[in-house]
């Protein structure tokens, strides 16, 4: 199957970097058909794009490594195979030929954590830094800058980034503590 680099470069900044669950330490890929889904998460933070591929595919699920991951550019696509026996991926871009095992462990349900309705009550905080982490993730899948994220806010359930793009759907965890709610303009401001 051929996946364009940018979409694995831009799902590895959700992903997990060398923490406990070595399963969350790449992109997991959900193959059917003439279609790919593509999922990463940190803990914090998830994101799945949808692609549409040029071939039929045989159904599959693996997660595609962080090891692989580094060896990619956005410039152009990558064409990847994946023997579910030896649970092995093979991919080559651009000239360049690598493999690796396929991380171990089950994937959590991604789809269960995204919610089908948001409030827009804003409860909790998010931070800063997830929210830069879908700017730039947005900036590559959508080919454009992305400056501004909509954050759709969620109550104390997780809130939803408006990417600008349907095939793309991104999950921000709140932090669990209330945000500064009874704001007043602090005194030395005012002083002369």
């Amino acid at each position: 199957m051929k996946i364009h680099g940018k979409y694995l470069k831009a799902l590895s900044l959700l992903a997990a970097k060398k923490g406990l669950r070595d399963y969350l330490n790449g992109v997991y890929i959900e193959v059917k058909g003439k279609q790919a889904i593509l999922v990463a998460t940190d803990g914090a933070t998830l994101g799945a794009l949808r692609i549409d591929l040029d071939t039929e595919v045989q159904t599959a699920a693996f997660i595609f490594p962080e090891t692989l991951l580094a060896g990619i550019t956005t410039k152009d696509f990558v064409e990847i195979t994946y023997d579910s026996g030896s649970a092995t991926i093979s991919m080559e871009q651009g000239g360049k030929v690598l493999s690796a095992k396929a991380v171990e462990g089950r994937y959590p349900d991604w789809r269960r954590t995204i919610p089908s309705v948001v409030t827009g009550e804003q409860v909790l905080s998010i931070f800063l830094k997830d929210v830069d982490k879908v700017a730039k993730a947005c900036t590559l899948i959508n080919d454009r800058p992305t400056r501004i994220v909509n954050v759709l806010h969620n109550g104390n359930g997780p809130c939803v980034a408006d990417t600008k793009n349907e095939d793309f759907v991104v999950v921000i965890s709140p932090v669990k503590e209330k945000f500064l709610s009874n704001y007043s303009r602090s005194s030395w401001v005012s002083d002369n």
